[in-house]
């Protein structure tokens, strides 16, 4: 029987195909005494007269039939949390540090199922802590039974593909680069903007995006995007920016009405009004009205000042008299550039390294650590050049100088694994392990106990029956 055929039977056809005919004796046996396969499909058979949840059923099943059916890349257990909670932060059941709302999750998660079908699928979300549902979100090293991650992809709207194959990125808004939505930059609308920050609102239980141009402008709008749309939706103007302002310089110099120049610029005109008066004042302090006698005077005693502090730096004469420069600076600015002491350059003193020295206390430590690894009771580590370093505190320096230190390179290019080393060691080890347990030899017991699937472990198998 396949699966459609099985949604449309009736709870007696379903029994009658299970159990076999009632002449046979076994089938006979069975319908007495119900099994737990026969509860489970008696219960299925019922939950499935609502048609929502047979339509549920009905994607799983299909999601079964294609997981075993087609061959997906092998992926870390993080890479899958990773898929969970980036979807989680765009339906606002996450925050944007990815902390999941675990009360919320799973309250959604029970409605979208309902729990008499979460039973029949072995998969009952409990209220404690470490129930599945809370576990399979966050970062872990144990495993999770496929149904249960395909419950809570059809639950989230991942599909298989976009599971195995897209990288788990949060992106409410899209790709970068954003568009600039700034009508006073000759680059309006065109996706120009690198810069984006996003925080999540509690309240509304959504992103929000801050996205700043080079041109000044730093708008804010509510994510996640769900058209193309949205990508020219703006929330909030936070900043204007200086070519904003000038655009509104020359149209106030056009003497265009205010009202114009707001519908031109994208703005009401109680913040044209405002900005203009900003500009007003900013011309004014550009060119201040300053009496001579009174400029000559601030002059005479910045001068003064750096005379009796000769070996003072320009920011510790600042500091000494704050006002002065500050009046000079907004007044009299070229003139101060000009007046300034020399900046003063910092030398740092030029220790230098003995690399020969440095060579055997490195491979001193290299050594040891490599001993550590191979005499180890635990699970092997594969030997590199990253692991190493970063068991002896010098990841960096292995990185960027290691052809400094020419022995230390040779003992580390002489013990380094590559991977097929490393799996044939593992299962060398696998195999003491199990001789020491007492267990028989078996090759789908050694590459159990050793970690390795798939397709690796049966070219594995042929090299590993070459050398027995």
């Amino acid at each position: 029987m396949n699966r459609h055929e099985f949604l449309s039977a009736s709870r007696e056809d379903c029994y009658k195909d299970i159990k076999g005919n009632s002449g046979d004796s076994e089938g006979a046996f069975i319908h007495d005494v119900p099994s737990a396969w026969d509860d489970a499909v008696l219960k299925i058979t019922v939950l499935l007269e609502e048609r929502e949840l047979s339509t549920k059923y009905l994607m799983l099943v299909d999601n079964v039939d294609k997981l075993l059916k087609c061959s997906y890349p092998n992926r870390p257990m993080e890479w899958f949390a990773n898929h969970y909670v980036e979807r989680l932060k765009e339906m606002g059941l996450a925050n944007v540090h990815g902390h999941v709302r675990q009360a919320e999750f799973r309250r959604a998660f029970l409605n979208y199922y309902g729990e008499p079908f979460l039973e029949v699928m072995q998969s009952s979300v409990s209220e404690r802590d470490d129930n599945w549902l809370n576990a399979i979100v966050r970062k872990h090293r144990k495993s999770f039974h496929p149904i249960r991650h395909l419950l809570l992809m059809q639950f989230l709207g991942i599909s298989l593909d976009d599971l195995f194959t897209k990288e788990p990125l949060n992106q409410p808004f899209g790709a970068s680069p954003w568009l600039c939505l700034n009508p006073a930059a000759d680059h309006y609308l065109q996706p120009v903007v690198q810069d984006l920050s996003i925080r999540y609102d509690s309240k509304i239980k959504r992103p929000i995006g801050t996205f700043a141009c080079s041109c000044g402008f730093v708008y804010a709008r509510k994510g996640p995007d769900t058209n193309e749309e949205d990508r020219y939706r703006m929330g909030r103007i936070k900043v204007l920016g200086a070519v904003w302002e000038h655009k509104l310089g020359e149209l106030l110099r056009e003497n265009l009405s205010l009202r114009e120049i707001g519908r031109r610029l994208h703005v009401d005109v109680n913040t044209v009004k405002k900005y203009a008066n900003l500009v007003q004042k900013t011309r004014q302090a550009i060119s201040p009205n300053v009496p001579d006698d009174l400029r000559e005077r601030q002059r005479q005693a910045w001068i003064e000042l750096v005379r009796q502090n000769e070996q003072k730096s320009r920011t510790e004469l600042r500091r000494m008299n704050k006002a002065l420069y500050t009046w000079l600076y907004r007044n009299d600015k070229s003139w101060l550039m000009k007046h300034l002491p020399k900046p003063t350059r910092v030398i740092t003193a030029n220790s230098r390294v003995h690399w020969g020295q440095r060579d055997k206390e490195i491979l001193a430590l290299v050594q040891t650590e490599v001993t550590r690894i191979l005499t180890s009771e635990g699970k092997p580590e594969r030997i590199s050049i990253s692991r190493i370093g970063k068991r002896i505190g010098y990841l960096s320096l292995l990185e960027k100088h290691l052809d400094k230190m020419p022995k230390t390179k040779s003992y580390l290019e002489s013990v380094k694994e590559t991977v097929r080393d490393f799996q044939m060691r593992r299962i060398n080890w696998a195999i003491q392990e199990i001789e020491r347990e007492g267990l028989d030899l078996q090759w789908w017991r050694i590459v159990r106990k050793a970690g390795i699937r798939g397709e690796v472990a049966e070219q594995l198998r042929e090299d590993f029956e070459t050398q027995m």
